[in-house]
């Protein structure tokens, strides 16, 4: 009996201990001991502190490297503007140096313009022998490819500015070089003493689409363009020369077809019969 005493107050024990929710319950079996420090997420809170910072640092980091990536876009479209500004600059300078040697060339076409108009209306006996003398010679100037032609008292060499220009510039064509060796060649063989007018012309409206401004700029420049290389490469001297802008002002061709208006847009060297050296 005193067994059985001993068995029941034992058993009472750990049912008590059980109805208690006791976690040491020595008695109980198949149970885990629970942790002492509460969990989140399944984790100790230090180490969700940690991976939380470890998120924050990763993010900190990829941040960083877009604005380097963008820092680095920025700079380089800084300095792409900042070519196109020099270039925008250079551009201009350019532009405003051609403008100014444009007007230069303008004034000086008209001063030899006033001065040829001069001349003419004070035309005296020793004129009319030189124009004598230049018609005479006009049967003599031969130049292949080359329309020359009497016109009154001069003589028209006529140049089209297509064949020795490039289109809408007053930029040379390399195959000029030969055309203007050849006029060179006859007005010195022939025409060494007679003054020689250079006249750029050009479309006549409405076929030339620009303002009248331009096209005397165009033609002064053209004319510019071939007393410069008579007198630089053919020695021609600068006293016998001069040039007239006449822009749209004088189409000789009908302006109904294409290959008229081109046929307008012309260099003319005009052999003049007053004599540049007065004698």
């Amino acid at each position: 009996m005193p067994f059985l005493r001993r068995c029941s107050a034992a058993g009472y024990l750990a049912l008590v201990l059980a109805a208690s929710g006791c976690n040491n319950n020595p008695f109980a079996t198949g149970q885990k001991q629970a942790s002492a420090f509460p969990t989140v997420g399944g984790q100790q809170p230090y180490e969700a502190q940690i991976a939380d910072l470890n998120r924050r640092v990763g993010q900190f980091a990829t941040n960083n490297n877009e604005l380097t990536a963008q820092l680095a876009q920025s700079q380089q479209q800084v300095v792409v503007l900042r070519d196109q500004v020099t270039l925008i600059q250079r551009r201009l300078e350019d532009t405003a140096g051609q403008l100014r040697e444009s007007q230069v060339a303008r004034q000086n076409a008209e001063k030899q313009a006033e001065s040829v108009q001069a001349s003419l209306q004070r035309r005296g006996a020793a004129v009319i022998t030189a124009n004598s003398s230049v018609k005479q010679s006009l049967s003599a100037v031969t130049i292949q490819g080359i329309e020359v032609r009497p016109d009154g008292d001069v003589i028209r060499i006529e140049l089209p500015s297509d064949q020795i220009f490039r289109p809408g510039t007053a930029q040379l064509q390399p195959n000029a070089t030969y055309a203007l060796d050849q006029i060179a060649d006859a007005i010195l063989r022939n025409y060494s003493r007679q003054r020689i007018g250079i006249e750029g012309h050009t479309d006549a409206p409405p076929a030339y689409a620009g303002p009248p401004s331009s096209a005397h700029q165009l033609t002064g420049l053209q004319a510019q363009a071939v007393m410069d290389q008579l007198m630089q490469r053919n020695r021609l001297p600068p006293a016998q020369l001069f040039t007239v802008a006449h822009g749209a002002n004088h189409p000789r061709y009908s302006t109904a077809s294409a290959d008229a208006r081109a046929r307008n847009r012309r260099i003319e060297v005009v052999i003049y019969p007053e004599t540049f050296d007065g004698r």
